[in-house]
This record gives C-alpha cells, sequence and structure tokens, in this order.
C-alpha cells in the first residue's frame, strides 16, 4: 500500500513539474504573442492601396501577378494585385553570410561558406552566385556593386558595409580608373579586415582566395583577410529599362528588384530587373512584398522637395529618404519600413503637384532609434485655391507607441505639407518617421 501511494505522489509531483515547466514557456510566447485570443494581431500585415489594413499570409502568387492572401481574423481568401498593393511583411535580418550587393539596389545572401563548393565566384564577365534558396544565378558584373563577405557578426555592421559598397559604386571612391575593364573585371577596392584597401581590377575570386591586379603587380589574398570587394560604376553600370517594378524579400535577407514574380509551395520564380530569372524555394521563403508604384509614388521619390527645418536650439536635422534621421532603416517595433521620410521636430516639407492625386497614405510614429524616448505632433496642410488649409494634426505621439495611420483627401488639392512639432521636452530624441508615405492617383 505504501508503494502504491508512493507511485501515485511520484506520478502526481512529476506531473505538476511538467505542467509548471509548459506554463513556463507558454507565458512568454502568449506575453510575446500578446495572449491567444491576439495571434492574428502578429501576422504580417497587408497593405493595399485602397481598404483597410489586414493581417494575412501569403498563400501564392500567380504568374499574372495576383496575390492571394488569407486572413488571419476570418481565414478568409482575399486576391490583390501586386500592383494595388503597398506592402505585406517585413524584411528579415541578414545571415551571417556572404552577400552580394546588386545595383539595382538589391541584395542576394548567398549559399553558407562551409554548404561546399564556392558561394560566388568570378567567372569572366559573370558573377556566379550559390544560394540556400535559389538555384545558380549568373549575373552580369555590372549589375553588381560589390561583395560583402561575412566577417562581421553583427547583421548591422554587414548593413553598413553594405550601403558603404553602395556609395563607393556611385562615387567611384579611389579606386583606380585605369584598372577599367580589364577582363571585364572593373576598378574596385578591396577592403581588408586590418583597415588596408588595395584599389586595382579583380581578376579571380574562386573558393578561398581573391586576386587582384594593382599598380604593384598581382597580388592574391585570402578571403578570410576580405571584408569586401566594391566595385566602381564608371565601368558603365547596368541600364535597366524604367518599368514598374516591386521589392521581394526572403527569408534569408534576400531583397530583390522583381519585374515579374510567381510563387507556389513548389517554387518561386522572380524576373530580375536585367531580365535574370532565378528560381528555387517556395512561397513559405518569401517574408516581404513592397510595390514600387503603379497607382500611387512614394512621397520618398518625388524630386522637387521644399524642406525647411526649424532649430529648438542650433542643431540642424536634414530630411531623410527611406532612412530615419539618423541615417538608419525606418522601424517601429516589429515592423521595418523600406519606404517612407525621417524627420526631426520642429520642420516641415512641402510638396507641389504637376499632376492630380487621390489622397495622401501614410502611417505615423516616432522611430525606435529614439529607444522609447521622443514625442511630436504630426500634422498636414493641403493647398487649394490658393489657400493652405489643416487637412490632420495628430494628438501627441510619443516614443514606443504603435503606428497610426494618416489618409488626407488630396483631390482639387494643389499642395501638400508635412509638418512635424515639438511636444514633450523640446525636441529631445524627435525622431519622427512617416511610414510608407504614398500620394495615390
Amino acid at each position: 500500500m505504501q508503494i502504491a501511494n508512493c507511485r501515485v505522489f511520484i506520478l502526481q509531483f512529476t506531473f505538476c513539474i511538467l505542467h509548471f515547466a509548459t506554463s513556463l514557456w507558454v507565458l512568454p510566447c502568449r506575453i510575446a504573442f500578446g495572449g491567444e485570443s491576439e495571434v492574428a494581431a502578429v501576422a504580417p500585415q497587408v497593405v493595399p492601396v485602397d481598404g483597410a489594413a489586414f493581417a494575412g499570409k501569403l498563400v501564392f502568387v500567380n504568374a499574372a501577378g495576383v496575390a492571394t492572401f488569407q486572413a488571419a481574423e476570418k481565414g478568409n481568401a482575399v486576391t490583390i494585385k501586386l500592383a494595388d498593393l503597398v506592402r505585406w511583411g517585413n524584411l528579415a535580418s541578414l545571415k551571417p553570410q556572404t552577400v552580394v550587393v546588386l545595383a539595382d539596389g538589391g541584395r542576394i545572401v548567398t549559399a553558407a561558406d562551409w554548404s561546399g563548393g564556392s558561394a560566388v565566384r568570378l567567372d569572366g564577365d559573370n558573377i556566379v552566385i550559390l544560394s540556400d534558396t535559389w538555384n545558380e544565378i549568373r549575373l552580369p558584373r555590372r549589375m553588381v556593386s560589390g561583395i560583402v563577405f561575412a566577417q562581421r557578426s553583427q547583421a548591422a555592421a554587414r548593413e553598413q558595409l553594405i550601403e558603404r559598397v553602395r556609395g563607393f559604386h556611385k562615387t567611384g571612391g579611389t579606386a583606380s580608373r585605369a584598372a577599367d575593364n580589364v577582363d571585364g573585371a572593373g576598378s574596385a577596392e578591396v577592403w581588408l579586415t586590418n583597415g588596408n584597401r588595395v584599389s586595382g581590377a579583380i581578376l579571380k575570386l574562386e573558393k578561398g582566395s581573391l586576386t587582384v591586379r594593382a599598380s604593384e603587380g598581382e597580388t592574391t589574398l585570402p578571403l578570410s583577410r576580405v571584408e569586401a570587394i566594391a566595385w566602381s560604376e564608371n565601368g558603365g553600370a547596368l541600364k535597366v529599362p524604367p518599368v514598374k517594378k516591386f521589392l521581394v524579400g526572403m527569408r534569408d535577407g534576400s531583397l530583390v528588384l522583381a519585374k515579374s514574380l510567381a510563387a507556389t509551395e513548389k517554387e518561386v520564380a522572380i524576373e530580375l530587373a536585367d531580365g535574370t530569372r532565378v528560381k528555387g524555394g517556395s512561397v513559405a521563403d518569401i517574408v516581404l512584398l513592397q510595390s514600387l508604384g503603379g497607382r500611387f509614388e512614394y512621397l520618398s521619390g518625388v524630386e522637387k522637395l521644399d524642406y525647411r527645418f526649424v532649430p529648438y536650439l542650433t542643431s540642424e536635422w536634414p530630411l531623410a529618404r527611406d532612412r530615419n534621421v539618423l541615417g538608419g532603416p525606418l522601424e517601429v517595433g516589429v515592423q521595418r519600413c523600406l519606404k517612407g521620410l525621417g524627420m526631426h521636430s520642429a520642420a516641415r516639407v512641402t510638396c507641389q503637384f504637376e499632376r492630380d492625386y487621390q489622397r495622401f497614405d501614410a502611417a505615423v510614429a516616432i522611430d525606435d532609434a529614439a529607444k522609447g524616448g521622443g514625442s511630436v505632433v504630426f500634422g498636414a496642410h493641403v493647398l487649394r485655391d490658393g489657400k493652405w488649409v489643416e487637412a490632420f494634426t495628430s494628438e501627441v505621439v510619443r516614443g514606443g507607441e504603435r503606428p497610426q495611420p494618416v489618409s488626407v483627401d488630396l483631390r482639387g488639392a494643389t499642395g501638400l505639407t508635412l509638418t512635424v512639432d515639438y511636444a514633450d521636452r523640446g525636441d529631445e530624441l524627435d525622431y519622427a518617421d512617416w511610414l510608407d508615405a504614398r500620394l495615390v492617383k
């Protein structure tokens, strides 16, 4: 009898331990996801050109460019043309692997170095890329701005290197012009882990090594010493015809500019801006879709914007296009936006219209770079019949709050002014974001 009671006690005690351990796991999940009743709230947002945003899962995209989403709240299927979609999903963090930086603004994350073979290599006038997602990709060298190797463990550090590569590609840096178009390699700079730089033509890039022809002669470097390769644009950037395109973000952190997309459970097929076609993966590997125009245009892409800043004391803050005012990405909560405006109090930006628009749409918030600080009042005025009329004024928006949707009627208007003004504590940490700010045609 005593043995039986002991067994019962042991079973009860074991059950309690398991129940307690399970509770410890479930509790943070419910905290993170907002409770079982709010799981739908953390699904990626679908932001259509018309209508309210909703949480949903991407199911597939057909060859005609029509995306089907499963709405998280009701579970029903919703179809939207990619041309009528502003954004869905969120850009994934870069995996700690080599990144090929594309001249059109995209990037491709290569296969892991330990996966076998050369993750990226130079083959004549082409860059050949092995990926964990795609089949082998061959790109014209002029489609590539540079290559960032996985020497830095933090994704933010690699992001900064990618931006430096883009800057070098546009300005030409200090690369030797005499090295241009040697065996299709173009002039480049090689940035080493010790801070040194080597300028010249990239002659070979193969597994484990890089050969550069510099003014002193040829030199071969182990890739373990190379942080990045940056090609200059003076060799002639690849000219891409102007077409309506969209961005596709993948789970590994890749981001490509696409002319067309088809995605099913079996395969994703993308035509890149230059006509290159890539295939591989599945619809589950897609984490972001962002339209770059069609029925609307982003305010950040409008060239003629009149910007005025009134300093609280003496600091000057410029207008940031598709970045926050510190130059970092537009980030609020778990959402990272690729398009929008960053402004600091007190400032205004004015756009005069050369065509008719239906409305202005955006979401406003304090960027996460303020780390919970900052407080501003957002405003919008429209120009009608030669008079500026107030169209929107927010309550005080503080750091850490969710983005608030803004929609302003532009019918009959000939101009729009957006303002960011002081609220609490002067201009302290007032890193204001206009997320996905767009003019709807």
